[in-house]
Order: structure tokens, then C-alpha cells, then sequence
């Protein structure tokens, strides 16, 4: 299953005519939510794989991350803005989707 998914996450990167992408992370241990093309023009980034927002601007993000090939590892970089040295990033509390809890009413009012 993770060479499956491996594979079509290679597939969505050689679809894009992108030069650079950026990885979304779940936190600052760097848990893979969806990868993104950057568009320098608009500065934005786009999602074309996993989850996340379509569309995530500058300013929607919390923490950046350049990937270390030699160590491969990624580590924080103490930055705000989008560039060509960024390789992942978080977003702001605001942005993500709080885990969804069941409902356990029902299991209540028997």
C-alpha cells in the first residue's frame, strides 16, 4: 500500500509543470498532509497531492522547513516568506481541520 501510494504521488509530481514543490506538514515532526507546487508569480502554492487547502498563500503559514539531503531530514528554518530554499511547511492553527470526534449522544440516552 505505501509503494501504491508512493507511486501515484510520483505520478501527480510528474503531471505538474512546476519547478519547485513544497510538503505540507500535520506538525513540527514533520507528519506528510499533501504536497504542493509553488507558483513564484503569485507566490502561492497548490495542492496536487493529499490533503490540505487547494490554494495556500504566505501568510496561512506557521512553520518552514528545508529538507537537509545529506542528514535526510527536514529542519525548521526561522523564516516567514516563500522561496526557492523552503521544501516544506505547517499552517496556522486556523487553517487546519481539528480531528473529528464521534458523537457519542446516542450511546447516552439508552
Amino acid at each position: 500500500m505505501l509503494i501504491a501510494w508512493r507511486l501515484t504521488v510520483l505520478g501527480e509530481l510528474a503531471k505538474s509543470d512546476s519547478k519547485h514543490f513544497l510538503l505540507l506538514f500535520r506538525d513540527q515532526k514533520c507528519r506528510y498532509l499533501g504536497a504542493y507546487s509553488w507558483d513564484q508569480q503569485s507566490d502561492t502554492a497548490h495542492r496536487i497531492h493529499g490533503r490540505g487547502p487547494n490554494i495556500c498563500h504566505e501568510s496561512m503559514m506557521h512553520l518552514m522547513f528545508k529538507y537537509d539531503s545529506g542528514a535526510k531530514t527536514f529542519s525548521q528554518i526561522p523564516t516567514k516568506h516563500l522561496s526557492a530554499t523552503i521544501d516544506g511547511f505547517t499552517l496556522q492553527d486556523q487553517y487546519t481541520q481539528a480531528p473529528k470526534i464521534p458523537h457519542s449522544a446516542s450511546s447516552m440516552s439508552r
